[in-house]
């Protein structure tokens, strides 16, 4: 049969993933079966991932234990223009944490050769909660961000964003106080 079809929640057309779970099912100690549910990932996890969006760059993903995105990017509509996905191919399962221009031919972003993102590397080797910021993203960008493991599901959870948007109120607030302690220090200067 073919493969079941779906939006995702950018509205780009996907074959529709699922995750299978199983589990025995004992009568005094002897298995007598197993039963296994087909979860949809649209249901639940993928809404939650697209109300991780914030600001203009800010996303939430999720990848594998190999490093692949195992969410929609926000950015699939870019990959595709730069040549790191497939045209028509949706993000999701095909593109990889790595940093774009160091391994694979096409720059590394949609192969599963190069060196991870910072976050994503250090998370898939610790496994613990990541902060790490002024490092490229999968999409070659300087990025803010912070991962966490999730053991039960055996996937990490990373949140990026550009360094420019994530420390633009940091360096208006810091601009704007050099510019206050300017002005004091000249009409200090002058009443003096």
């Amino acid at each position: 049969p073919a493969p079941e079809r779906t939006r995702d929640p950018w509205g780009t057309l996907v074959d529709l993933p699922f995750q299978v779970v199983c589990a025995r099912l004992l009568d005094a100690g002897r298995a007598i079966g197993v039963l296994c549910l087909r979860l949809d990932p649209g249901a639940v996890m993928l809404p939650i991932i697209a109300a991780g969006q914030f600001g203009r760059t800010g996303e939430l993903y999720a990848i594998d234990a190999r490093g692949r995105l195992v969410s929609p990017s926000r950015f699939g509509p870019e990959l595709e223009a730069k040549g790191r996905l497939a045209p028509g191919t949706a993000s999701m399962l095909n593109v990889w944490a790595r940093v774009p221009g160091q391994g694979g031919k096409d720059g590394g972003s949609a192969q599963p050769g190069g060196p991870l993102t910072l976050v994503a590397e250090r998370l898939l080797r610790d496994h613990a909660s990541v902060l790490a910021y002024d490092y490229a993203d999968y999409r070659g960008q300087r990025a803010a961000g912070a991962g966490i493991w999730v053991p039960g599901l055996e996937m990490g959870l990373i949140v990026e964003q550009d360094m420019g948007e994530a420390f633009a109120p940091y360096l208006f607030t810091r601009d704007v106080l050099a510019a206050l302690t300017a002005i004091i220090l000249l009409l200090i200067g002058t009443a003096t």
